[in-house]
């Protein structure tokens, strides 16, 4: 995501080969992206409280 604004879609084949990218300011692909990053943001663990398992 860059600046709500625009999504960049990183393609790797299954070995790890960068096959290209992919840039999208569609509102329904920014809308989905936007939420996706706002529910994770808010189950992450703060780096101060962060203790490896």
């Amino acid at each position: 995501m860059f600046d709500d604004h625009l999504v960049r879609f990183g393609f790797f084949s299954g070995i790890g080969d960068y096959l290209g990218e992919e840039l999208t300011d569609a509102p329904a692909v920014i809308k989905l992206y936007l939420s996706a990053f706002d529910a994770v943001w808010e189950r992450a663990i703060d780096h101060a409280d962060y203790r490896p398992a």
